[in-house]
C-alpha cells in the first residue's frame, strides 16, 4: 500500500501549485517531471520547517524562490511576488 501523505503536506503542495498551471503546461515532459520532483522535495522541507517551534520565514521564502526559478522564462519580479504570497499562505497554515 502507498504511504498516505501528511494532510499539511497536501495543503502546502496545493498552495505551491496555485497559479502556476500555465507555466507548468509549457514545460517539456522531462522538465515537468523535474519541476514536480523539486516541488515535492521543497514541500517536504517546508513541512519540516513548520514542525519546528520557531518558523524560519526567510528559509521558506528562499526554498519557494529556488523552486520557482526552475521555471524557464518567467519574470524575476513575478517569481518574488509569487514566492512571498505562497510563503504568507504557508505561514498561515501554522497558525
Amino acid at each position: 500500500p502507498l504511504p498516505t501523505k501528511d494532510p499539511v503536506m497536501i495543503k502546502i503542495e496545493k498552495i505551491m501549485e496555485e497559479g502556476l498551471n500555465d507555466s507548468y503546461q509549457r514545460l517539456s515532459p522531462v522538465a515537468k517531471q523535474e519541476f514536480k520532483l523539486k516541488g515535492e522535495q521543497t514541500a517536504s522541507q517546508i513541512l519540516e520547517l513548520l514542525k519546528s517551534s520557531h518558523i524560519k520565514v526567510k528559509k521558506i521564502l528562499r526554498l519557494i524562490l529556488d523552486w520557482l526559478r526552475t521555471l524557464p522564462g518567467v519574470n524575476h519580479f513575478f517569481l518574488e511576488q509569487e514566492a512571498k504570497i505562497k510563503t504568507d499562505k504557508i505561514i498561515a497554515l501554522k497558525k
